[in-house]
């Protein structure tokens, strides 16, 4: 097993939350825009903590955090390019994440992604579930944009 591996089969052994590393439950990253909107917003905030680790397939219960119990069949929607899309959708600036599948101690997969800290800019939310981009607004002291009037150019 390569060492990436290894040290993410590490977060499966003995799951808790902590501040890079974020568990959800199996949601529909493809066809769910609130569930995509969940994913981004864990995603963000790993990102402007330093960034981490988010999980798949783990919920938290008052014994702590176990395996999510609606596990899907297939883990094929799990992917770099899935997790990715979501990214750009929701995030600004955008940034790129790893997807790995992980075998668990109990001989289960999980998808981990494994989120970048290090960025020179927050990086803020520009959607919400269902909603279009949201388009920056003018900051209430910014003056309007002018134009000269033409005869006061000096040629």
């Amino acid at each position: 097993m390569p060492p990436i591996s290894r040290r993410l089969a590490d977060l499966l052994i003995e799951p808790s939350e902590t501040l890079d590393v974020e568990h959800k439950g199996w949601i529909d990253i493809v066809g769910n825009n609130d569930h995509r909107a969940t994913l981004a917003k864990g995603l963000i905030a790993l990102a402007n903590h330093g960034g981490g680790s988010f999980i798949f397939g783990f919920t938290e219960t008052r014994q702590g955090v176990v395996p999510s119990p609606d596990r899907p069949a297939d883990l094929a929607a799990y992917t770099p390019d899935t997790v990715n899309a979501v990214v750009v959708a929701y995030a600004e600036p955008s940034f790129h994440c790893d997807v790995n599948i992980v075998k668990g101690p109990d001989g289960l997969q999980y998808p981990i992604v494994s989120v970048p800290g290090g960025h020179h800019v927050p990086i803020k939310a520009k959607r919400g579930p269902g909603q279009a981009p949201v388009i920056a607004q003018p900051h209430p002291n910014s003056n309007p944009p002018y134009t000269w009037p033409f005869e006061n150019l000096i040629l």
